[in-house]
């Protein structure tokens, strides 16, 4: 199980009850997610500026990076342990197909 409360407090975060229920919902999923199929998860609990604020102070404390997609749209992904405020990290590549 994953500890929220201590990996938002390790990166200099507020617990709020949003950020917690939207971090979870990172490590409970298996691909990236896009504002819109967060806004679709989360429903009415998080507005849209909520949501982006947030996404924003996780990618910027190291918590997830964005991923391009081929229709233009900002995905979110965990990082992995090595990346930082100062720094991501990523060992693998996001490709993008445009023939199938």
């Amino acid at each position: 199980m994953t500890d929220i409360d201590s990996i938002l407090n390790n990166h200099g975060l507020r617990k709020t009850i949003f950020r917690k229920e939207l971090l979870n919902l990172f490590y409970n999923t298996q691909s990236s997610l896009t504002h819109e199929e967060i806004k679709n998860i989360i429903g009415s609990k998080g507005d849209k500026v909520t949501i982006y604020r947030a996404l924003e102070a996780f990618e910027k404390n190291g918590l997830i990076h964005r991923v391009p997609d081929k229709k233009n749209l900002s995905r979110y992904a965990l990082c992995n342990k090595n990346c930082s405020s100062d720094q991501h990290i990523h060992n693998h590549a996001h490709f993008i197909c445009n023939n199938c």
